[in-house]
């Protein structure tokens, strides 16, 4: 029975890559991040690591700033994270989104899931303040209660074999996403809920007309945003 309400974090339910936006907040007054800040936003760097991304799934850019973690407790990662929920992501909320899953989680929570790749005390940041007790994300790797800057877990692209795994794969009855690697997992949805940027828009048309078949046969809400996520 086709019965959860699956909503993706980054983009989605903020208009932020939380990852990235949750280390600037964090290693603001960091030399060497701010440093490496400014070489991931060359224009190289970028085409450079969308190439990897696309032949290999690999972020480049994503893996060398988690580093940037190694040596931080889990206590402080975990404090920061409700900080920068509190203070940066709530000016930053997709209001429609953020309003429909209040709305869903009041009704039944039980049937509302956070599934993201966001890294997980974001994650948990963003679930505890919404009240949502479900959520899935990419795991940061701990060793004595430290973080070795490394992950155990990665959903970047890995949300639909994740799920299959959990046996949750065939009991999605709406997902919202902005995330065009999620197109796999809006296979499996019911209603599919995407949401759309200006930067995204033509190639979600064009995913979609590959894919007419197991996308027009259901429910297809496509959501366009004005802004672009941070």
């Amino acid at each position: 029975m086709k019965c959860l309400y699956l909503f993706d974090i980054c983009g989605t339910i903020y208009h932020s890559n939380t990852t990235f936006d949750f280390l600037e907040f964090y290693l603001k007054d960091n030399k060497a991040f701010r440093f490496y800040r400014i070489i991931y936003k060359t224009f190289f760097w970028k085409v450079m690591n969308r190439i990897l991304k696309y032949l290999f799934h690999y972020d480049m850019t994503r893996t060398l700033a988690l580093r940037f973690l190694k040596g931080i407790s889990y206590s402080e990662l975990s404090k920061q994270a409700k900080l920068f929920t509190e203070v940066y992501l709530s000016q930053v909320r997709n209001i429609e989104i953020y309003n429909t899953i209040e709305h869903l989680i009041s009704i039944d929570k039980s049937k509302v899931l956070l599934v993201s790749a966001t890294i997980d005390v974001v994650a948990e940041a963003v679930a505890d303040s919404l009240h949502c007790e479900q959520y899935y994300s990419t795991a940061l790797e701990y060793k004595d209660g430290a973080c070795t800057g490394k992950m155990v877990k990665d959903l970047l692209g890995n949300k639909c074999i994740f799920l299959n795994e959990k046996g949750i794969l065939h009991q999605i009855k709406s997902f919202f996403t902005d995330d065009l690697t999620d197109a796999d997992l809006l296979e499996y949805s019911e209603i599919k809920n995407i949401v759309c940027y200006p930067k995204t828009r033509k190639r979600w048309i064009k995913l979609i007309a590959q894919r007419k078949g197991a996308f027009l046969c259901r429910p297809c809400c496509i959501l366009l945003c004005s802004g672009m996520p941070q």
